[in-house]
């Protein structure tokens, strides 16, 4: 089933998203019980988001290594999945994305107490809703 992968921005007050195809499954069904997908509930959080005074991309953390062997860093692990700023104050946002059963790995609850101590926009969304509040709470 081929997916959309999203990021939108704004230039000249004008949003755009830009879509990349990839393929990966929106529902997983764990003893019994389907849920979204991590990466699905992402993608309507960016989708969503993208509607409402924000710019936002997704955040790959890690390191990769290409064909021809370079290795290239990406963000520090632990870094959240949605990293963007919100356009009537430019304050930066950082969300952490999860299913209803997914918790934060080590690495993710270290991050969760660094960036407590900076003045940006920082929460742990398991639905569009929940994202929405994150955004809207400061």
């Amino acid at each position: 089933m081929a997916k959309n992968s999203l990021c939108s921005y704004s230039h000249n007050g004008y949003s755009d998203l830009i879509i990349r195809p990839f393929i990966r499954p929106s529902l997983i069904i764990i003893g019994g019980v389907t849920i979204k997908s991590e990466h699905e509930i992402q993608n309507e959080i960016l989708l969503e988001l993208s509607k409402s005074g924000t710019t936002v991309c997704r955040s790959n953390a890690g390191k990769i290594k290409t064909k021809d062997g370079r290795t290239i860093a990406l963000f520090p692990k632990g870094w959240p999945d949605i990293t963007g700023f919100r356009h009537s104050d430019g304050k930066m946002i950082l969300i952490e994305c999860k299913n209803d059963r997914g918790r934060l790995r080590k690495d993710q609850q270290q991050f969760e107490k660094f960036i407590s101590q900076y003045p940006v926009i920082y929460g742990v969304a398991r639905s569009v809703d929940d994202a929405l509040a994150i955004v809207d709470k400061e």
